[in-house]
């Protein structure tokens, strides 16, 4: 008897499909996996160590990734589609370019070279960047060790070259200031927004790093940190979590904070009042009397300076390098030649002197758009590069952070750890340092 043909109701099922590479390294590639995190990890925990350690920092994280691109080549066609990578791109091009109008070329390739770092970490963080929490909690750890090196200084075990008053350990003190205030944004996300234990560790690193920025005597530093602090509350209090506990960390940040300060003037407060007092006196003499002939002084003729050369050249600026040769041929200040330095000591007005106002925007529209995209959906340390860039921009009026090889190294490395592109193989609800 003749059956009819009935299909089976049930389809066929697809062969599973074979793991991607990328995202189950950790288990297709263990040891080299590992071995990528720990170099990662090492490389971000010396970008808090003295410069020549900075220098040298990416080199094992380079002959990894470059050993493992065979398994990491997907993580990078994402970052290529990314526009604030883009963007980033364009204004590091922008410092390159501007060589081909600069006066002094070498300074120019030294200036436009800090942003080999960008480069280095893009390559070697993306594809591990599902270790995000490791990445982070590296940098802490390394801020943590300068901390060290401060206190180290302090007791008198390991001493460095500095001013009496001045304690800034193993880093300059100008620059000492700036670090730190990257590093208090990354302990305040934690104390602010993470629970458990990143709340306790962000707390005690707070508690340290205000102590340690205390300690350096960096006027712009500590005029850094109060900002990010204020950014900091009212980022925690515009974000999701209820509005009566966010004013409740918020006060209790204020009173540590507060607590705090009353520490470091009992322990300091000649030394913390004298350079108050004599940072007033000279913006007084500097403005009133002209002259600059002091520490503040000279700060305020050098942004002067970067005016006056913005005013000159408005649209691409003097280019790179270009800000000193200015300063003493083409400067109508008398002082300049004698006072100024190779930078004008702030990130913005440096920039717009030397990359003009084009320059200047592509950084700071480049630099929100990585706080922003950093802030979104994260929480605990998670949050910390977003908060670490703010500190550092707020360091940034008083720093030209954007070409010291220190500040600029881990300015990179917040950058990249805020890529919304990185954020796909990134676990961002990690909390813990």
């Amino acid at each position: 008897m003749y059956r009819a043909h009935v299909p089976d109701p049930t389809p066929p099922t697809k062969p599973p499909a074979p793991p991607d590479p990328l995202v189950r390294q950790h288990e297709t590639d263990p040891t080299w996996w590992r071995i990528h995190v720990g170099t990662a990890a090492f490389a971000l925990v010396l970008f808090a160590f003295p410069t020549t350690w900075v220098e040298w920092a990416c080199l094992p994280l380079l002959i990894v990734s470059l050993i493992r691109l065979g398994t990491t080549w997907r993580a990078y066609p994402p970052l290529l589609r990314d526009p604030l990578a883009w963007l980033i791109f364009a204004w590091v091009a922008l410092a390159w370019l501007s060589l081909l109008w600069s006066s002094d070329v070498r300074q120019g390739v030294e200036e436009a070279g800090a942003s080999r770092f960008l480069g280095l970490l893009a390559f070697g963080l993306v594809p591990v960047m599902r270790s995000r929490r490791i990445l982070v909690g590296a940098l802490a750890v390394g801020f943590l060790i300068g901390n060290a090196s401060q206190l180290s200084h302090a007791l008198d075990v390991i001493t460095w070259n500095r001013l009496p008053g001045r304690n800034s350990g193993w880093w300059d003190p100008v620059v000492g200031g700036s670090l730190l205030c990257a590093a208090l944004g990354l302990h305040l996300a934690g104390a602010l927004t993470g629970t458990g234990r990143a709340r306790i560790f962000g707390a005690i690193g707070c508690l340290i790093t205000g102590a340690a920025l205390a300690a350096t005597g960096t006027r712009g530093a500590w005029i850094g940190a109060a900002g990010l602090i204020g950014a900091a509350i009212a980022l925690t209090i515009l974000m999701r979590r209820p509005l009566s506990r966010a004013l409740r960390d918020g006060a209790i940040l204020a009173g540590a904070c507060a607590l705090l300060a009353g520490g470091a003037w009992l322990l300091a407060g000649d030394t913390i009042g004298q350079r108050v007092r004599d940072g007033i006196s000279e913006v007084e003499r500097a403005i009133d009397e002209g002259d600059y002939a002091s520490d503040t002084g000279a700060r305020i003729l050098m942004w002067e300076v970067a005016v006056e050369a913005t005013r000159a050249h408005p649209i691409h600026g003097l280019g790179a390098g270009a800000y000193s040769h200015f300063a003493e041929n083409n400067s109508e200040h008398p002082q300049a030649a004698r006072l100024t330095h190779d930078h004008a000591h702030g990130a913005y007005v440096h920039a717009a002197a030397t990359t003009g106002i084009l320059g200047l925007a592509l950084g700071l529209v480049a630099w929100i758009g990585a706080i922003w995209f950093g802030i979104r959906g994260r929480r605990g340390y998670a949050l910390g590069p977003a908060l670490g860039l703010i500190g550092l921009g707020a360091a940034g009026v008083f720093d030209t952070v954007q070409v010291n090889a220190q500040t600029a190294a881990v300015g990179s490395a917040l950058l990249v750890l805020c890529l919304p592109s990185c954020a796909h193989a990134a676990n961002t609800d990690e909390e813990a340092p």
